[in-house]
């Protein structure tokens, strides 16, 4: 290989970057005319994420079927890379197989007419943070962008890694995309999970597929709740029209009623599921209230409700699809007042919060947003690491290597202690931190150490002598 500008031999082995040479080395093999069928496993390794994008691109070019064009070439990618699941079509989505553990792997074959319209329609935004759910085993979907940034900054403020579990949060726009994104997972035996507004209990492409869940239909039969999930929600849905008519048709002094009153009225009729969902949210937050101007038998259906969507969250979530009770996750904010019948000023409302997150500290994020962290402890697979427990063994090593020193008269004081390189200070400096050491002629000592706060999430002190041993050391 010969450098142009400088006339001399290039050395390319030791004049560019591994990514450089590895993709060199992919080409060779791609070009190469006397192989038609190649797999490159894990393609990604050393590439930038451009050289990633560039390398797909040249084997599309030569990409198909070498019986019927003997100038085509059929390729396996095996990757765990987004860059490399390129989705320009169905069909593309069809050439995906995804592999788990110790299960058979997966693959798309068909999709109904309804999936196919809404995923023809998302493919132009499907990006590579949509791709993740492809390699995650236990995805999660939400609806749009500001709940993404909310669940995720909230986890990592209380200290939770959700990718510990293999859990990522996706935004995808709508609930119909929910839908299919529910219907995708479960064809390719992916475990996602999804966290949608109360309203995706109403309409939408995800009740559909959650009440044809098998899941959910044993779940309504086996509590005694119905037949199946879809007419108990159409059952509630009667209900809650009958009280909104109640409701417009009343004459009332209460200002939530009022309220309700011109917002019912400010719908078309064709948003009945509206009108229901203004109509549950008040009667869920101003129940009292609402019975003052219901009849009879409008009460009993008020009663009805009440008991009965508790019963649906849970059949949800028996299909891994959780509702916000209180309505959406501006409902849960604490920075703004929001009015909980008009979501009007989502982007402000939710800049304001995420930069009040991101100061928080984490006891305040724990008490403020308690309700949402509960919903979303339970939507979201955890695995809690007992760091205390793994603290314990570490630091009790050390401080017997303290005692051990300090008995030998190796150690006088701090400054010996932190010096000293049986004792390693400045290793298990990494974890915990020396605040003071009184050592006394005897060799008998007092030592007090602290443990780093961002292993433990709270500060914790540590005080020890020449008798503490295995068994009555704790942190």
């Amino acid at each position: 290989m010969q450098n142009i500008k400088a006339g001399e031999e290039y050395n390319l082995s030791e004049s560019e970057c591994h990514g450089l040479k590895e993709l060199i080395t992919l080409l060779t093999f791609l070009y190469d005319p006397t192989k038609n069928c190649i797999i490159f496993d894990e393609p990604e390794l050393h590439l930038h994420p451009q050289f990633q994008s560039f390398l797909l691109q040249e084997l599309r070019k030569v990409a198909g079927n070498p019986l019927t064009d003997p100038g085509k070439k059929i390729f396996f990618i095996i990757t765990h890379s987004p860059y490399f699941i390129d989705l320009k079509t169905l069909d593309d989505l069809k050439n995906i197989l995804v592999c788990h553990l110790n299960k058979v792997p997966t693959f798309v074959t068909e999709l109904d007419a309804d999936d196919q319209f809404v995923l023809k329609k998302f493919l132009p935004r499907f990006n590579t943070h949509h791709k993740q759910f492809f390699f995650s085993p236990n995805p999660v979907f939400v609806e749009g962008y500001t709940d993404q940034q909310i669940v995720s900054i909230l986890f990592e403020k209380i200290g939770i890694n959700i990718g510990a579990s293999g859990s990522c949060i996706i935004d995808v726009g709508g609930k119909d995309e929910l839908g299919v994104f529910y219907k995708l997972c479960k064809l390719l035996k992916i475990n996602c999970r999804i966290i949608a507004d109360l309203d995706a209990v109403f309409r939408g492409r995800l009740r559909q597929v959650v009440c044809e869940d098998e899941r959910s239909q044993n779940y309504v039969q086996q509590h005694g709740i119905g037949a199946n999930l879809s007419n108990e929600i159409g059952d509630l849905e009667t209900h809650l029209s009958s009280i909104a008519t109640r409701i417009l048709n009343q004459e009332t002094t209460i200002p939530q009623l009022i309220s309700l009153k011109t917002k019912l009225a400010s719908f078309a009729p064709e948003e009945e599921h509206s009108k229901r969902v203004a109509t549950l949210l008040t009667i869920l937050k101003n129940d009292a209230e609402v019975r003052t101007v219901l009849d009879a038998p409008n009460i009993a259906s008020l009663n009805l409700i009440i008991g009965r969507i508790a019963q649906l969250h849970n059949a949800f979530k028996s299909c891994n699809t959780f509702i916000f009770p209180k309505g959406e996750i501006e409902h849960y904010y604490t920075q703004s007042a929001i009015d909980y019948m008009n979501i009007i000023n989502k982007d402000i409302w939710f800049h304001s919060e995420r930069d009040y997150i991101l100061q928080a500290s984490s006891p305040e994020i724990n008490t403020e947003y308690s309700d949402l962290i509960t919903i979303l402890k339970e939507a979201v697979p955890v695995i809690e690491i007992k760091i205390k427990k793994h603290l314990k063994f570490e630091i009790f090593e050390w401080i017997h290597r303290v005692q051990t020193g300090i008995a030998k008269g190796e150690v006088n004081n701090k400054e010996d202690l932190t010096r000293n390189t049986k004792i390693n200070y400045v290793l298990y400096n990494q974890i915990l931190e020396l605040q003071n050491l009184a050592i006394n002629d005897n060799r008998t000592f007092e030592c007090r150490i602290t443990i780093r706060e961002t292993l433990t999430g709270t500060p914790l002190e540590v005080n020890f002598n020449q008798t503490t041993n295995a068994h009555n050391f704790d942190i």
